[in-house]
């Protein structure tokens, strides 16, 4: 399947619900109409599928990054969900108007693939993570450039995540947030952030419970004019940000 140059209507996703062992080739560049909607703009799943292309994936986000709210009006750009044994690699995901790529699936190697919201920068984008990773299991980031407004990668809930070779400019860094979910052997490694808030951040939610966080291992990253803190563990975390009394009720 081969796909490209194209806007998609209003309050549509673009969904490639693929056959075992198919592929998916993104040319030219995908963008879509305006809509107030939760989305995702665009949603693949399947087995053993492989997804490239020198492609783009436009999400438009300066129609919505005036508003300032995570109210349900903006839509995430791409959802790779129950996509297992496959791989995604190469194509240019830009201006999402929030979350850039959802991740719920197992046995999913990422290779080279930028995620580019620098436009966001003079708008004032907000919650625009690029990675965003929960109820996943051996999931392989590799390479590929990320310039966003909140964190580069986020594992909410997964086991056996590995994170290696990315470059962030600006960004939150590489975060674990877990509230109830569990956290198991993630490893960022070969990283580097240029002028983001952290570097790596872990951060637990102070009302969690029955959440956990072990096997987390932070090796040979490099961090560079960092504005807060290049390694952050966080146990009052909540509504966004940190304050108050720690929790105790995610297990570390």
């Amino acid at each position: 399947v081969a796909v490209g140059d194209m806007t998609v209507p209003a309050s549509t996703t673009l969904a490639f619900n693929m056959a075992t062992g198919a592929t998916l080739t993104i040319f030219g560049t995908i963008k879509f109409a305006y809509a107030k909607s939760k989305g995702p703009q665009v949603l693949i799943s399947g087995q053993n599928v492989k997804v490239g292309g020198n492609g783009v994936i436009d999400g438009g986000g300066q129609q919505y990054w005036a508003n300032k709210k995570d109210d349900g009006t903006k839509p995430d750009c791409l959802w790779l969900h129950d996509l297992h044994n496959s791989e995604v690699r190469d194509i240019t995901i830009k201006n999402t108007p929030i979350q850039a790529v959802s991740i719920l699936a197992r046995y999913l190697n990422i290779i080279n693939v930028k995620v580019d919201n620098s436009a966001g920068e003079q708008f004032g984008a907000q919650n625009t993570d690029a990675f965003d990773i929960g109820r996943s299991e051996h999931i392989n980031i590799i390479g590929g450039k990320i310039t966003t407004q909140d964190d580069a990668v986020v594992v909410n809930d997964g086991k056996h995540i590995s994170i290696t070779g990315v470059v962030a400019q600006g960004t939150h860094g590489f975060s674990i947030s877990v509230s109830r979910g569990t956290v198991e052997n993630v490893t960022v490694h070969d990283c580097t952030v240029n002028g983001g808030m952290y570097g790596v951040r872990l951060k637990t939610s102070k009302f969690g419970g029955a959440g956990s966080v072990k096997g987390v291992l932070w090796q040979n990253n490099r961090f560079h004019d960092i504005k807060v803190a290049a390694v952050a563990i966080l146990q009052n975390y909540y509504d966004g940000r940190a304050s108050g009394t720690p929790g105790n009720g995610v297990t570390i």
